[in-house]
């Protein structure tokens, strides 16, 4: 188990998708397979691989990681995503598990029963605007910097801005009246398209994208490519502006 970390889940995004975005904060390349069948899961299991008989499962560095807070932590320290200091990363942590909550409600949501879904989407609105997203504004309005923590990108940043996109999918204009949350996410977006991994272009044409896999197929104007042939990003082009459809990030 050496060279690219290996994620190994099913195809979708689930507890996997903060494990790419985060790695591909750091500007690291890696490696992805999916389970297709039953039969592989439980060769996983078999094989002793699956510590607690559950994805998602990292390798990486000659470990077989599972858990996802576990595996967060550890590429974001291997990375220096995760402050200078203890002090830091005790902030890092409660943002971040902030975060975590809210992405719980989104990743629930869509096995709502039909007769749920409206009220489980309005919930999460009044969670996101009430709750989490008022912290994390008051927090840049007062650190200064735009990052939550510190003077640089930290696993806080990533989470948090997968998060807001998240939220956006099913909430377009969820981030009116956050005028930081807006001012990061834009910036930041930048920072992630300019790593290596992300192979992001950020011109305004956008013709190539990739970054995280994307699991619909949404007004798929342009699609970026891989080794694997898996169109990674869904968007569509509006006025010069990129609006990442899936996976969702933002080229400006």
């Amino acid at each position: 188990m050496s060279g690219k970390p290996k994620l190994i889940y099913f195809n979708g995004r689930g507890r996997m998708e903060p494990v790419r975005w985060l790695l591909v904060a750091a500007g690291v390349e890696f490696e992805e397979v999916f389970l297709d069948t039953r039969e592989q899961y439980v060769k996983l299991i078999k094989d002793g691989s699956l510590m607690f008989q559950q994805l998602p499962l990292v390798e990486i560095d000659g470990m077989k990681m599972v858990q996802t807070r576990a595996i967060l932590s550890y590429i974001a320290g291997k990375y220096n995503l995760y402050g200078k200091d203890l002090k830091e990363r005790a902030f890092i942590d409660m943002y971040v598990e902030g975060i975590t909550d809210l992405m719980h409600m989104i990743m629930m949501f869509p096995f709502s029963p039909p007769e749920a879904k409206e009220k489980n989407l309005a919930l999460i609105m009044e969670r996101a605007t009430h709750r989490y997203f008022p912290v994390f504004e008051k927090t840049l309005k007062q650190h200064g910097q735009d990052f939550l923590v510190g003077n640089r990108v930290s696993w806080a940043d990533v989470q948090l801005i997968e998060a807001i996109l998240a939220v956006e999918e099913k909430i377009p204009a969820v981030l009116l009246g956050f005028a930081q949350l807006q001012v990061i996410l834009s910036l930041n977006i930048q920072e992630l398209c300019s790593t290596k991994t992300s192979r992001i272009s950020c011109e305004r044409n956008c013709e190539e994208i990739i970054m995280s896999p994307c699991y619909t197929n949404q007004d798929c104007g342009v699609s970026g490519e891989l080794s694997s042939s898996r169109c990674l990003f869904n968007m569509k082009h509006n006025g010069g502006r990129i609006r990442l459809v899936s996976c969702k990030t933002l080229c400006s």
